[in-house]
This record gives structure tokens, C-alpha cells and sequence, in this order.
């Protein structure tokens, strides 16, 4: 069993001892940073399967590999920008994400894996600031993150404009999907050995127990690695961090001396004082993650020597001031239309509709008429869909102030609008949210949504697993009904937003 210690703040994961990293990755938040409603606890799952599993390896226990099955891991399908461009996201089956935990945190794995990340860490001219991070305080591990990006990345930016006249951003095109799994085992044992007939063969090496793993839970595919938790985040950080190394070759043999990296996961930027320098290191840049299978985003990719102002994303410049506080709810929820419409999908939208909902939340009546602010606001969510947690507590709000009577067909004439946009998933799990407490009938196609009620589904695909396995993976081990039987029907702000402020 993992070390269950607390932890005194948060900490990057890498920087725990091997018990308080098994422990840390164990986290029900941990497993699955996608916002989810609060019911919603996967840690006594997959506590039950690690003590059930005892550190065997999965291949000791199945009844034929899960890499000959598909679904075996629950992809919740996110739209990134209400049309066409999806970003998956994965909760791994509970066996498949134990064994990757056991082997992993292993004491001479995770040695292994701590000395990696201090050999990335070795030239100070490219700086990695985005480690996964965990903490046992109120705050939660996202925000933390977030606040990483804040502190480490904006705020860091703004500094370098004294040392920089020029600055490249860009970024990793898909980057999680065309992480290629093999290079895992390049990143922790050199591509050399793992390239070789030897370290092919080799199944005690970490690298390949994790490639395999990986691989083993999406049907046997290497071409990518699922995005949604914090440890395939660390896993990620490997790979990119080897290609830290390879790009600090390339560059000292190009003799360029004067330039400062910031990255922050698959987001880069180039500091620099000459344009040449800026441009020649984005190009081996280029090069070092073509020999990865990646590549750089064209369309996100923008020079400037303007610093300050690229320290900071365009949405929330153009935000600064724009919010003024005595205004109608129609005009304010109008206004983040417009800001929606010039930046669709951005963290600008999100927060304008964070701060929106503080402000409803709190009314005891509401002057305005309220099916234009639901009508507005629901074609803001139809169109960007990172706030479908803040939009259903929007909903939930404004509804609330309706007669129970003329709830349900607003709700029904809203699912219809949103059954034009395919994978809607994730917001039905947000409105069932309120759903439940209001009694308001939902029909739903997500499989998350029919756990509720159905306490011994099977989400995952474990065909591949011994029957013993099947009632530590019932729907009823992480649906915490205790929660469900007190939900209010308001949805308040502490569920849906990670900081009473804003960043």
C-alpha cells in the first residue's frame, strides 16, 4: 500500500520520496484532472485494485491481453472549439493505471525517473516549468497548475523583456497524440539501448513496461498517449524534457550562447536578442521533435519584439477593463458574447463567465428577464466548450428562480440545441449535476451519466480481466452517494471554479 502521509503543501510530483509519489498519483484528482462534478471520487477504486493487484504485473493475472480489446479505457470526447477539433479525454482503466502507477514508483524506477528529470534540468538556459503538481491543502491540484502558469510562465516572460529584445512562441501540434510510446524508453535509458535488439528484448526496462502499458490500454495502438491525468502529464514531461537535451546539443553546436526557453508542456517560448538566434533554435527545435514524430504548430507560431505585451494572451488583454461592474445581467452576459465571438474558446471567455456567475449566484431575485440571459448564454457555451462547467452553473442559478413547472422544457429545448454538437458528454454531466436535485428528466448518451443510477456498471472494457477484478470496477465504488443525497440545487461557485479570483 502507498504512504499515505500528508503532504505539507504542493510539491512536484517528481520531488516525493517513491511511497508519497504512488500515494500522490492514487488521487482520485490525480487520475483524472477533467472537471467532473464532485460525486464523482475515483480514489477507493483504485485504492481496491492496487490492493488487489499487490504490485503484480497485470500480464501474471489476465485472462488474455487487454491490448486485443477495444473501449478498454472511457474516453470522454472534449470539442476544443465547438466544431471539429476534439481532444479526448481518457480515464484508463483502474488496473491498466495501477500497474503504470506500480512500475513507475517502484524505489529504483522512480530513482531512475528522478535522475532523468535532474539530467533535463541541466542546462538553466531552457527551463521546464510545468511538473505536475499535488497538494493535500483546499486548493485544488489544478489550480496549482494553473498557478504555475501564471507565476512561472507570464510572470517569468514579463521579467526576460529586461534581458530579451525578441520572443518566439509556439507549440506542439497534437502533442499528446503523436507522443510516439516507444520514446518513452528513449527518454529513460537513451535511444541507443532502446533501440537495440537488447533493449527491445529487454522487458525489465522501465521504459518498455510503461510503452507497453500504455500501448495495452488503447488496443494495442503506440502512436500517441492518453491525456487526462497527471500521470501520463509526468510521462509526457519525460519525453519532452529528453528533447530539452537534444535541443541543448544542437544548440551548443551551433555556438548560440545568448537566448533563454521557457516551456510549459508542449508550449514554447524562445527568448532572444538577435531575430537570427530566436529563428535558428525554433528550427532545431523543429528538427530535434521531427526525430520524436512531432512537430510544431504553424499557425501558433508568432515572432515579436514586443515582450510584455506577447507575455500576455491576446484574450485577456483584450479583456483588461472592458468588464465594468454596474451593468443589466442581459448587457453583462451580451458583452461576453461579443468577447466569445473575437476569442472563442479562450481562458478570457471562461473567466468572464466565472465572474458572471459569482454575480447571479448571490441575487435573491432577478429584475431581468431571464430566458434572454439563458438564450445568450447558451449559445456562448454552444460555441466554447471549456465552460460547460460554469454554464451549468449559470443554469442552475437562473433556474432557480423559475417555477419548477417551467423548468423541464427549457432544459429539453437546450439539450436539443446542444444535440447538433456531437460528444456532448462532458456537459451532460454538468447538467445532470443539477438535474438531479431539481428533478429534472435528462436524456443523456454519456456513459459517466447512467453511474449515478446504475451502481454496477461496467465503464471500462475488462473482458481481458479475471472475474475477481469486476466488483472493485462497479459504477458504485466511485460515485460517492453520500455526496448525491445532499446536492443542492444551485451549483456553487467553489464546484466549478478553481479561484474565488481571478488569474
Amino acid at each position: 500500500m502507498p504512504d499515505t502521509k500528508k503532504l505539507d503543501k504542493a510539491v512536484r510530483i517528481i520531488d516525493l520520496d517513491s511511497g508519497k509519489a504512488k500515494a500522490a498519483l492514487l488521487k482520485s484528482e490525480t487520475y483524472f484532472d477533467f472537471d467532473l462534478p464532485h460525486y464523482f471520487d475515483f480514489s477507493p477504486t483504485l485504492m481496491a485494485v492496487d490492493a488487489k493487484l499487490a504490485g503484480k504485473p497485470i500480464s501474471g493475472i489476465w485472462k488474455s491481453p487487454p491490448s486485443d480489446h477495444e473501449g478498454v479505457n472511457h474516453i470522454i470526447f472534449h470539442s476544443k472549439d465547438g466544431k471539429y477539433a476534439w481532444r479526448p479525454q481518457e480515464l484508463i482503466h483502474p488496473v491498466i493505471y495501477v500497474a503504470l502507477v506500480d512500475a513507475l514508483t517502484q524505489a529504483s524506477g522512480w530513482g531512475l525517473v528522478k535522475d532523468r528529470f535532474a539530467a533535463y534540468a541541466a542546462n538553466p538556459k531552457i527551463e521546464c516549468v510545468s511538473h505536475p503538481v499535488v497538494t493535500d491543502t483546499e486548493q485544488k491540484d489544478k489550480a496549482a497548475q494553473v498557478l504555475s502558469w501564471w507565476m512561472e510562465m507570464e510572470q517569468r516572460s514579463l521579467e526576460f523583456s529586461l534581458d530579451f529584445d525578441h520572443v518566439i512562441q509556439t507549440d506542439i501540434a497534437d502533442c499528446y497524440g503523436s507522443i510516439y510510446t516507444h520514446t518513452i524508453c528513449w527518454a529513460l535509458h537513451g535511444k541507443p539501448l532502446a533501440k537495440s535488439k537488447e533493449g527491445k528484448q529487454d522487458k525489465s526496462l522501465l521504459g518498455n513496461q510503461l510503452d507497453r502499458l500504455i500501448a495495452s490500454s488503447r488496443h494495442g495502438q503506440t502512436n500517441g498517449i492518453p491525456q487526462g491525468s497527471n500521470l501520463t502529464n509526468l510521462i509526457a514531461e519525460l519525453v519532452l524534457g529528453y528533447a530539452d537535451t537534444q535541443l541543448t546539443a544542437l544548440i551548443e553546436q551551433d555556438e548560440i550562447t545568448d537566448y533563454k526557453i521557457l516551456r510549459y508542456r508542449d508550449d514554447y517560448r524562445i527568448f532572444s536578442n538577435t531575430p537570427a538566434d530566436g529563428e535558428r533554435i525554433t528550427k532545431l527545435l523543429a528538427e530535434v521533435l521531427r526525430d520524436l514524430g512531432m512537430k510544431l504548430s504553424p499557425d501558433k507560431t508568432a515572432t515579436s519584439n514586443q515582450i510584455v505585451q506577447s507575455s500576455i494572451k491576446p484574450d485577456k488583454l483584450h479583456w483588461i477593463g472592458k468588464e465594468k461592474k454596474k451593468r443589466s445581467l442581459i448587457k453583462h452576459m451580451l458583452l461576453i458574447h461579443e468577447l466569445s465571438l473575437e476569442y472563442p474558446n479562450s481562458g478570457s471567455v471562461a473567466i468572464a463567465m466565472s465572474k458572471f456567475q459569482r454575480r447571479v449566484v448571490k441575487l435573491e431575485e432577478l429584475k431581468d428577464p431571464i430566458k434572454p440571459i439563458l438564450a445568450v448564454a447558451t449559445d456562448v457555451a454552444l460555441h466554447n466548450p471549456r465552460v460547460y462547467p460554469i454554464y451549468a452553473a449559470i443554469l442552475s442559478s437562473l433556474l432557480s428562480h423559475l417555477d419548477a413547472a417551467d423548468r423541464q422544457p427549457i432544459v429539453t429545448t437546450i439539450l436539443q440545441k446542444f444535440e447538433k454538437v456531437p460528444n456532448s458528454g462532458h456537459l451532460q454531466l454538468w447538467m445532470q449535476r443539477f438535474a438531479i436535485p431539481m428533478q429534472i428528466d435528462l436524456t443523456t448518451t454519456e456513459p459517466l451519466c447512467s453511474a449515478i443510477a446504475e451502481g454496477e456498471l461496467q465503464l471500462w472494457n475488462s473482458d481481458w480481466l479475471p472475474e475477481g477484478f469486476l466488483p472493485l470496477l462497479r459504477a458504485a465504488t466511485y460515485v460517492d452517494q453520500g455526496v448525491l443525497a445532499t446536492l443542492k440545487p444551485v451549483i456553487e461557485a467553489e464546484e466549478v471554479q478553481l479561484f474565488g479570483y481571478d488569474y
